[in-house]
């Protein structure tokens, strides 16, 4: 009807019919949202700039990266020094970084989802601290480890277990990035005549200011005694003995008695002794707990290293420990204090003493267990020297 009346109106005034196309309704848009063109605001919290330096001066080589990233549209993504990171609530981050001696860079990139990009740069100088301690520290000439891990066992009715050989490998290279020369025995190469040959090569091989770690995960057995006494065995891969047996002539024969480990240990011509016991009854192997609550620093460091130390931690005391999941409870304990330097939170040296590392494992493994296992510690030395770890290494 409009349109009609529009038309007649126009031709009665002498004018050109309209264009019906032209007269047609024009959709409304509404106008475009404009594009974010801001690149994100990206604040380092720490390290903290030094003021008047620009850097940040730091004395560990392990550096914790942590800020704050905004920006008026959503982040895409955040990366410190290449790798991406999550944002928590606010846009906080957080990233560890293992860093090199000396004057580093650290670069935080966030990205907004109009692709607007915003980069911070910090320069780390990384103090040598660590490195001048140990250059300073009659240090190990050599460090040995032998590594035995056994799931199956030759004789089956010996239960399997599932995560023994898992534990010893990661150990074992652990060991290895610590500069350790490393002998592993798993499963069917873990005979007993394999051990005890491997602890005499390196009885023969080591002197003074060598050190030499003992690491078993397996399944131990323990006996009673007709006096009471209670005797406790590790088990090597080829062990014939019926589990049932008390007859300690069957243990004997084909298992490896852990007061003979402890014999072995005394006879080391390394003067620093470890044995990390994961397995059943291990805690038979010693007869004290103890601690310290020392501050070390150079001159303590050398006292102990100058002293034989034959230090021995086992998962538990007399008693079945648990085979875990993935790892065992103890040897997941003894992996996250030397690999993560959950050992070192104090004097971020780079070292830790056994005795540190014992009371870390200890207090893990009885909170995860409801302190049903119970780990023990002991130095078999009548020197009280102390095993010392190098937990901070570059990666």
């Amino acid at each position: 009807g409009h349109y009609a009346i529009a038309e007649y109106l126009s031709e009665q005034q002498g004018g050109q019919p309209l264009n019906r196309v032209a007269q047609l309704p024009v959709q409304q848009t509404l106008p475009a949202k404009p594009q974010d063109k801001q690149a994100p605001i990206i604040n380092i919290i720490s390290p903290v700039k030094q003021r008047g330096l620009g850097r940040s001066l730091v004395e560990t080589q392990e550096v914790v990266v942590t800020g704050v990233v905004f920006d008026q549209s959503e982040i895409d993504s955040v990366s410190v020094n290449g790798s991406k990171v999550s944002l928590g609530k606010d846009g906080v981050f957080s990233k560890t970084l293992i860093l090199e001696e000396g004057e580093q860079d650290i670069t935080v990139v966030a990205i907004d989802s109009y692709k607007n990009k915003a980069e911070e740069n910090l320069k780390v100088n990384v103090s040598p601290a660590q490195s001048q301690l140990i250059s300073q520290l009659d240090w190990y000439k050599k460090q040995y480890a032998i590594v035995v891990g056994i799931d199956k066992y030759k004789n089956s009715n010996i239960t399997p277990l599932r995560n023994a050989v898992n534990d010893g490998r990661v150990v074992s290279d652990l060991f290895e990035s610590m500069g350790y020369e490393v002998t592993r025995l798993f499963d069917e190469n873990a005979t007993r005549r394999n051990i005890l040959k491997a602890i005499r090569k390196i009885r023969n091989e080591s002197r003074e200011q060598d050190s030499f770690v003992f690491y078993f995960a397996g399944h131990g057995q323990a006996i009673s005694l007709e006096d009471s006494e209670r005797k406790g065995y590790l088990l090597p891969y080829d062990t014939q003995v019926d589990l049932a047996s008390n007859d300690i002539f069957d243990y004997d024969e084909t298992a490896i008695p852990l007061s003979s480990v402890r014999q072995y240990s005394k006879i080391m011509k390394a003067k620093h002794v470890a044995l990390l016991l994961d397995s059943c009854f291990s805690g038979l192997a010693m007869k004290r707990s103890l601690g310290t609550t020392v501050q070390p620093d150079l001159a303590y460091y050398n006292d102990m290293l100058s002293r034989k130390a034959i230090n021995i931690l086992t998962a538990g005391d007399d008693q079945p420990v648990s085979d875990g999941t993935g790892h065992s409870p103890f040897t997941r304990a003894l992996i996250e204090g030397l690999k993560n330097s959950g050992l070192d939170v104090n004097d971020r040296d780079g070292l830790a003493t056994f005795d540190e590392l014992a009371v870390y494992v200890k207090n893990k493994v009885e909170k995860a267990t409801d302190r049903r296992q119970r780990p023990q510690f002991d130095n078999l030395s009548n020197e009280d020297g102390g095993y010392l770890f190098q937990v901070k290494t570059k990666r």
